[in-house]
């Protein structure tokens, strides 16, 4: 079962293509990926993986390169069940959703588990519970590398 549901994490719109990107952590800082050479034309540096096989990246580690984004949020999950909004986890392929609370007092809904001091989580099957998605704003140059003195 797939439901159409993006992976959570964070995203940002190319805005030469008003196309839509997955934010990837590098050690050069957060960057965009693409499998196309035209991207070149964009500032995208091309690079192997660990297979030799080439990709093109833009890494978002100056100020000029922020104009270039827009859109930038976080994607994460919450999951209204049995009358209660929780954080929520989906499994890979979107059949399984773990609620998660933060409370040193055990949930009052049967079947949570304690996770670590605090944290107790449930395992419910994607159609208990209504998911959904919430996207919170991110500030890019927040992201960008501190430039040393």
């Amino acid at each position: 079962m797939n439901n159409g549901l993006k992976n959570a994490g964070k995203y940002v719109t190319f805005v030469p293509t008003n196309k839509e990107y997955p934010l990837i952590g590098t050690s050069k800082g957060l960057a965009i990926l693409a499998n196309d050479e035209k991207y070149l034309e964009y500032g995208f540096e091309a690079t192997q993986n660990f297979k030799g096989q080439v990709y093109y990246q833009l890494v978002i580690d100056t100020i000029d390169k922020l104009g270039l984004f827009t859109n930038a949020y976080d994607l994460h999950y919450e999951a209204n069940y049995l009358g209660d909004r929780y954080k929520a986890m989906l499994s890979s392929d979107q059949t399984i959703v773990t609620l998660y609370v933060e409370s040193y007092d055990k949930p009052n809904i049967a079947g949570f588990r304690n996770y670590s001091q605090g944290e107790w989580i449930k395992d419910i099957e994607a159609p208990e519970a209504e998911i959904i998605a919430v996207k919170e704003p991110i500030d890019l140059s927040k992201y960008l590398p501190t430039q040393e003195i």
